[in-house]
C-alpha cells in the first residue's frame, strides 16, 4: 500500500541531503579536511570582504551560538579568519584564508561535476527546467486559506478555534499561517530549527496570551525549557552545568549575544563561565567597582536587573555604565541564581543593541534562571559531596601510611596529621594529599 505523495518540502529536504552527501563524499575523497553540514553552510553565504557571526546565522537560518561554533572550528582548521569591522572598532567580521579560498574552489568544482550527475540521470531538460524553476522569484509567502469545501457549508468534525482574524456569524476567516519548514542535522544547536520563537518584537496575528507571547509560541518554548532541564541535569561536574547555563542563555533568549554566571564571595566576584571574553572583563569592572546589573542582582532587594542602555544609566551606575559602553554593551540583563536557603551567583545576559530586551524576554530569562538556578545547586552538591567521599578515602590512606611508618595507632597517627595541618597552615584532605601516592598505592 502506498502512502501520500510528498510534498515539496519534503522533496526539497531529501535534495539537499542528497547534494550535502555527494559534496562531503567528494571532498574526504580528494583528501580534503573534513566539515560538518553547518560548517559547509558557513562558506555558500560568507562575503568576499567577510560577514559578521550574527549575519552568518541569521542568513543560515541558526543560532549564533551555533555559529560561532561552527566558524570556530574552521578557523581552527585554518580555513576561516576573523579580522577587524572598518566599520565598527569594538566588531569583526569572518573571511576566508587563502587556504579556505583554495577549499571552497574545489567544493565549487566538485558541485559543478554534480549537477552534472544529476543531469545525466534525470535529464539534461530536466535538470535545466529544475533550475529555471528554482531561479524564478517566488514572491512573498502566501497565507493558507480556509478550503473551499469549508467556505462552502461543509461543516467540519469539530469547530474552528477562533482566532483574531474570526467573523462573527461563522463568515469566512483568513488565517495567517507560518509555514516553517526546517530540520537540523543531529550536530546543530538544540536551538538550530531555524525558527525564532517570537518573545520579543510585536505578537504575530493568531491567538495571544497575556502578555502578548504567541499561544502557539508557549508550547514549543516550554518543549526548549524541557530539553534544557535535561540537558543540565545530564552534565557530569559543575563546571560543565554552569557552561551549559551559559550555553542555553545565548540559545533561548533572541536578544543575548553573550552570557555568563559570576558568583560573589565577601565583594569578590568570580566569573565561573562565559560565552565570550567581553563577559569576564565586565564582571571584573563590576568586581573592582562594586556596582553593575549583575553584582546588583545579587547585592540588591530585586533579584532581576533590566538595562535598555548601558549609555543612559550613568545615574545608576556612574561608574560601570561608562566602561561597559566602551566594551560595546548596550543592553543587560541580570538574574540572580538562589534557592530556598543559598545564593549562588548571578546570569548576566549581554546584547551589543540597544533596547534589546524586552518585558517577555525578561520573563523568559527568569524562566531560565529557575532552572538554571536548581541545576546549579544540585551540582554544586553533588561536586562537594564526590569531593568529600575523596577527601575521606585520602585521609583514610593517609592515616594507614602513617601508622605503618611511624609504628603508631589510629588515633596517633590521625592526631599526627592534625598537628601537621596546623604547623603548615594547610588543611587536613591537603596534608593528605600529599602524603598519598596518586596512584592509592603506599609509598
Amino acid at each position: 500500500m502506498t502512502g501520500p505523495a510528498k510534498n515539496l518540502p519534503q522533496l526539497f529536504l531529501e535534495a539537499k541531503r542528497w547534494f550535502d552527501d555527494a559534496l562531503l563524499a567528494s571532498m574526504r575523497a580528494a583528501g580534503e579536511q573534513p566539515v560538518s553540514i553547518a560548517q559547509g553552510a558557513v562558506f555558500a553565504v560568507l562575503d568576499d570582504e567577510g560577514t559578521s557571526i550574527s549575519e552568518l546565522a541569521r542568513r543560515i537560518g541558526i543560532t549564533r551560538q551555533t555559529a560561532h561554533q561552527a566558524v570556530h572550528g574552521l578557523i581552527g582548521m585554518g580555513l576561516l579568519e576573523q579580522v577587524s569591522d572598518p566599520a565598527s572598532a569594538r566588531s569583526s567580521l569572518v573571511r576566508t584564508t587563502a587556504e579556505g579560498t583554495r577549499v571552497h574552489q574545489r567544493a565549487q568544482t566538485a558541485l559543478a561535476l554534480i549537477e552534472q550527475v544529476l543531469a545525466d540521470r534525470i535529464g539534461a531538460d530536466a535538470a535545466t527546467a529544475l533550475r529555471r524553476a528554482l531561479s524564478e522569484p517566488w514572491g512573498q509567502p502566501p497565507r493558507s486559506r480556509r478550503p473551499e469545501s469549508l467556505r462552502a457549508g461543509t461543516a467540519p468534525d469539530r469547530e474552528p478555534a477562533r482566532g483574531r482574524g474570526a467573523q462573527p456569524g461563522g463568515a469566512p476567516e483568513t488565517a495567517s499561517v507560518r509555514c516553517n519548514v526546517a530540520v537540523r542535522p543531529a550536530s546543530e544547536s538544540l536551538y538550530g530549527s531555524g525558527k525564532v520563537i517570537p518573545m520579543s518584537g510585536p505578537p504575530p496575528s493568531g491567538p495571544s496570551s497575556a502578555d502578548g507571547t504567541s499561544d502557539e509560541a508557549w508550547p514549543e518554548l516550554a518543549d526548549r525549557l524541557a530539553v534544557m532541564a535535561r540537558d543540565l541535569l545530564a552534565q557530569e561536574s559543575l563546571q560543565a552545568t554552569v557552561d551549559r547555563i551559559a550555553f542555553h542563555a545565548v540559545g533561548l533568549i533572541e536578544g543575548c549575544d553573550v552570557s555568563g554566571i559570576l558568583t560573589l564571595s565577601r565583594k569578590n566576584v568570580q566569573t565561573l563561565t562565559a560565552t565570550d571574553d567581553v563577559v569576564r572583563r565586565s564582571d571584573a569592572i563590576q568586581g573592582e567597582l562594586g556596582e553593575g546589573p549583575c553584582f546588583n542582582a545579587v547585592t540588591d532587594e530585586e533579584p532581576v536587573q533590566r538595562i535598555p542602555d548601558l549609555r543612559t544609566a550613568g545615574d545608576r551606575w556612574p561608574r560601570y555604565a561608562p566602561q561597559a559602553a566602551e566594551l560595546g554593551i548596550r543592553s543587560a540583563m541580570g538574574f540572580r541564581l538562589f534557592t530556598r536557603h543559598h545564593t549562588l551567583g548571578a546570569l548576566n545576559l549581554y546584547s551589543f543593541r540597544p533596547n534589546a530586551f524586552s518585558e517577555r524576554d525578561e520573563h523568559l530569562g527568569w524562566l531560565l534562571a529557575s532552572h538554571a538556578a536548581v541545576a546549579f545547586a544540585y551540582a554544586r552538591t553533588e561536586e562537594q559531596l564526590q569531593t568529600a567521599l575523596r577527601s575521606r578515602d585520602e585521609i583514610g590512606q593517609a592515616i594507614g601510611i602513617v601508622m605503618e611508618r611511624f609504628h603508631l595507632g589510629q588515633d596517633e597517627a590521625f592526631e599526627l596529621l592534625k598537628k601537621t595541618s596546623q604547623d603548615l597552615n594547610i588543611k587536613l584532605r591537603d596534608v593528605a594529599t600529599k602524603i598519598t601516592p596518586s596512584d592509592g598505592t603506599p609509598g
